[in-house]
């Protein structure tokens, strides 16, 4: 397939995981820097928690310890899945063994009903289509909520999911956070193999952006609706920084301390 047949696709971030390995303590951080973060669950059974922001995108916190019994069986079930080649089993690897910080990030479409139409247009950009993977949770409203999601088979690269059915609606509260934070403005990828990187974003966004030299390092930039994803080449694969959109002049630095590693959280005034 050549560049100039790609279809371009209408996607952009719906969410951005942050692993943890203290869900309490990573809620507090994360209050601590401005913003407001909200349990989904049972405060007290509860594994993730989320930064819900006015753009309709949302950072995740989650947490994978348990009982050393429990790990024995996530790991077996991981190594049955793995055997069976099931597209999403590289990614709940890395969830599951991958260091504190940013694990991953998820697409939306842009438009409730192009969900099924954006799979189409994916397989004929050249990529594989599985699935997609039907999932579901009861909400602590006793809510049944159902979506979908579809894993291009390498973890490397985001996962893609439908919109939640019946919708989930943040209140005004959840979305208002005292430092301003009003959207995901950047997100800086650093990729090892980049050019095969490169081709698959292609693929992927059915985009062609230019390719810029910043001495040995190659980076391009895709766009995602408001957002601008980087992709630089780098020595490893990893979000190295998500910028924030926000309503309060000016740009800075968050003091995340340990959560992230040596990856970065910025706000920055910028319309979104």
């Amino acid at each position: 397939m050549t560049t100039e047949s790609l279809q371009e696709i209408s996607l952009k971030i719906g969410h951005v995981l942050i692993k943890v390995s203290d869900l309490r303590a990573a809620k507090s951080d994360f209050e601590q820097m401005g913003f407001t973060v909200t349990l989904p669950s049972d405060p007290k059974k509860s594994v993730n928690a989320m930064v819900y922001l006015r753009d309709d995108s949302f950072i995740e916190l989650y947490c994978m310890n348990m009982s050393p019994a429990k790990m024995v069986v996530a790991k077996a079930a991981l190594g049955i899945i793995t055997k069976m080649g099931v597209p999403s089993a590289g990614r709940y690897r890395k969830y599951l063994a991958g260091p504190e910080g940013f694990s991953d990030y998820a697409l939306d479409s842009n438009g409730d009903a192009a969900f099924a139409h954006n799979l189409e247009m994916l397989k004929q950009n050249g990529l594989p289509v599985h699935g997609p993977q039907k999932k579901w949770h009861v909400d602590t409203e006793g809510v049944r909520r159902t979506w979908s999601i579809y894993h291009p088979g390498d973890a490397r690269f985001p996962f893609y999911m439908s919109p939640f059915s019946p919708p989930r609606i943040p209140t005004e509260a959840m979305t208002t956070h005292v430092n301003g934070a009003i959207g995901i403005s950047e997100l800086w990828f650093y990729a090892k193999d980049w050019e095969y990187s490169y081709g698959f974003y292609q693929k992927l966004l059915g985009q062609v952006p230019q390719v810029a030299e910043d001495g040995e390092a190659r980076q391009s930039c895709f766009s995602l609706g408001r957002t601008s994803l980087f992709l630089t080449e780098g020595s490893t694969d990893c979000i190295r920084k998500l910028v924030l959109s926000c309503e309060k002049p000016g740009k800075k630095r968050l003091d995340c301390g340990h959560l992230l590693g040596r990856a970065e959280l910025w706000l920055h005034t910028k319309a979104n």
